[in-house]
């Protein structure tokens, strides 16, 4: 039984570096064209291995952003992109804020480790929605700084705001690997009503600047995915998605995927 399952199953690699679109603006969402028979009449995928080079930033364009209402005056910051320690973070923002006329001071609480953020005036930080909606900019960093923001027209003013959670330099926690093709039918239903034909997914244990290969053990694998019916996969799609699911950047680095298949 195991020499007819081995005859009928072969390996197969997926680079980014192969994509079918290489001019795409995003590198992390493509697809690949494979020419060989076997992938005409595919009815199982297993993940063998993955390989992802954690070079995303912990400050990107989706979280760089902080948008307030200073003394009745709308002011914005919008940070370089980049990988910053809790000093480097807290210089960009009180120098960002200091060339549009905001004095901020950023203060770490001796006890608890949180954020004191202290300004000159009363400040309002303006919510994600409204950030949005009213200036066209979406607003997040307050979450890096470990501040809540309530998503209404009063959200308080005041001129200091200790944040309830810990700042989150972190970056990138797990990546989230999508196909239509691979994934068929199995989906990733998030509690913000975000859904994505996820295939499989990857915890990131490696430091920023290293390398996360994952070797899956034939033995222990969850992620094999087996079709109803033959299934063509000559072209797969992919998709690369952080722990938020927003689609990922590693800014210009590429990730290899292998696969084992079954035909019919």
């Amino acid at each position: 039984m195991s020499h007819s399952i081995l005859r009928k199953s072969k390996l197969l690699r997926i680079s980014s570096k192969d994509r079918l679109n290489p001019t795409n603006e995003n590198r992390y969402d493509f697809e690949v064209g494979l020419d060989d028979y076997f992938l005409h009449q595919v009815k199982k995928v297993v993940v063998k291995s993955i390989i992802i080079p954690n070079t995303s930033y912990n400050i990107t364009d989706k979280n760089n952003k902080l948008i307030i209402d200073y003394n009745g005056v709308i002011k914005l910051i919008a940070l370089q992109t980049g990988q910053y320690t809790s000093f480097e973070l807290e210089d960009a923002i009180i120098t960002a804020f200091a060339l549009i006329g905001v004095t901020l001071t950023i203060a770490e609480n001796q006890y608890t480790k949180v954020y004191e953020l202290t300004f000159d005036q009363v400040t309002s930080i303006i919510s994600i929605t409204n950030s949005l909606n009213t200036y066209g900019q979406l607003g997040t960093l307050h979450r890096v700084l470990g501040l809540d923001v309530l998503d209404t027209n009063d959200t308080p003013s005041g001129l200091t705001y200790t944040a309830p959670h810990l700042r989150d330099l972190s970056g990138l926690k797990k990546v989230y690997i999508g196909s239509n093709t691979l994934g068929n039918t199995t989906s990733l239903i998030s509690s913000d009503k975000t859904k994505r034909n996820i295939f499989t997914e990857v915890d990131i244990e490696a430091k920023w600047g290293y390398i996360e290969h994952r070797v899956i053990d034939d033995l222990n694998n969850i992620d094999e995915h087996t079709y109803y019916a033959p299934k063509d996969i000559s072209v797969i799609d992919i998709s690369l998605y952080d722990q938020n699911l927003e689609p990922l950047d590693l800014n210009g680095h590429e990730f290899e995927l292998v696969l084992k298949i079954f035909g019919d």
